[in-house]
């Protein structure tokens, strides 16, 4: 008989899919913490090949990251991801890089959607948030927004913000 591990929730990280050097890392080390903790971890989109090659590239254990439950589609506001969402029902969704989520994304499961921001917000909301503060000259508000999801953009209650020294 093969022993089953209680599980205590599941988490879903949904991603642009892009390289965002400091939010990998993050997103990995939450996966591994959640994974620990006895939290089912699932991915959706091609955000889940950066963390993959970070891995490989630093030798890491990758043990803890399970590629095979990840879905890629073609939008992060496709049916297919609804559906997604719907069969694991989680008890959070991990946002990082997606753009503007629907609210047939947002309005299809009971839980908190939590968006890990590459900016401060309420002064860097959107895309591209650090290069934004250093084009304005405002390195004092370079970093990141940990906040759950709303139907504006970047406008829900915060969590916690990280402020960040730009490299020169």
């Amino acid at each position: 008989m093969a022993h089953t591990k209680k599980t205590k929730g599941i988490i879903a990280i949904l991603t642009g899919g892009g390289d965002v050097p400091g939010l990998n890392p993050a997103i990995r080390a939450i996966t591994i913490r959640a994974n620990r903790e006895g939290f089912k971890v699932i991915g959706l989109r091609r955000g889940w090949a950066g963390i993959t090659e970070l891995i490989r590239e630093f030798s890491l254990n990758d043990e803890s990251i399970d590629s095979s439950r990840v879905l890629r589609v073609r939008s992060i506001n496709c049916d297919e991801v609804v559906r997604a969402l719907k069969a694991v029902n989680p008890d959070v969704v991990l946002v990082n890089g997606t753009g503007i989520i629907s609210n047939s994304v947002l309005n299809c499961v009971r839980c908190h959607f939590v968006n890990i921001h590459v900016g401060i917000t309420p002064r860097y909301r959107g895309v591209h948030g650090g290069y934004w503060a250093m084009a304005n000259g405002d390195a004092k508000n370079f970093g990141a927004t940990i906040h759950l999801i709303d139907e504006g953009v970047d406008t829900g209650a915060e969590h916690c913000r990280n402020y960040l020294v730009p490299a020169d």
